[in-house]
C-alpha cells in the first residue's frame, strides 16, 4: 500500500530525474524525436493515472504534522501559508467523504 504513495512522494521531493528527463522531451519532440514524442504521452498519461490531490495532501501533511514520534522536520510554517490552506481543505474534502 504504501510502496506506490512512498514512491510517488519521492518523485514530488526529488524531481531531478523526472524534470531533466521531461525537459530533454519537450525539447527534443518538436523536432520529430519519436522516442522523445512517446516519452511526453507516457508522462502526460502517468501524471493523469495518480491521484495527485491526494499526493500532494500527504506529502504536505508531511512537512506540516508534528507529532510525538514523527521525525520533526521543523518548517517554518509562516512560510508555508498556501500549503497549509490546501492541506486543510483537502482534510476537509476527506472527511466529509468518510
Amino acid at each position: 500500500m504504501m510502496g506506490k504513495t512512498y514512491g510517488g512522494l519521492c518523485e514530488v521531493a526529488h524531481p531531478t530525474r523526472t524534470a531533466a528527463e521531461n525537459s530533454l522531451a519537450v525539447v527534443t519532440a518538436p523536432h520529430g524525436d519519436s522516442v522523445a514524442t512517446t516519452s511526453l504521452i507516457e508522462a502526460q498519461a502517468n501524471f493523469e493515472s495518480k491521484d495527485v490531490p491526494m499526493l500532494m495532501y500527504r506529502f504536505l501533511w508531511l512537512i506540516i504534522e508534528e507529532r510525538t514520534g514523527l521525525i520533526k522536520i521543523e518548517a517554518d510554517m509562516a512560510a508555508l501559508p498556501t500549503a497549509i490552506s490546501y492541506t486543510n481543505k483537502y482534510a476537509k474534502t476527506l472527511s466529509q467523504e468518510s
